[in-house]
């Protein structure tokens, strides 16, 4: 059972470069003076099987 945990994670891990994300926008949610700021980023990914099928994807980026 951990075996199959163990190749379900490294398989994500390898197929993770392959997806490509076009990044749609950006929102800054809070101000730092030194550093960079939050952010909320939405990227949108196409999926290779089916035709005329995105998937949004938002996520806070520090």
């Amino acid at each position: 059972m951990k075996y199959k945990h163990l190749i379900l994670s490294l398989s994500l891990i390898m197929l993770g470069p392959l997806a490509h994300a076009e990044e749609i926008g950006s929102v800054d949610t809070v101000f730092k003076m030194i550093g960079p700021d939050h952010k909320i980023v939405v990227e949108a990914f196409d999926d290779p099987d089916v035709k005329n099928v995105t998937c949004y994807v938002s996520r806070a980026k520090t």
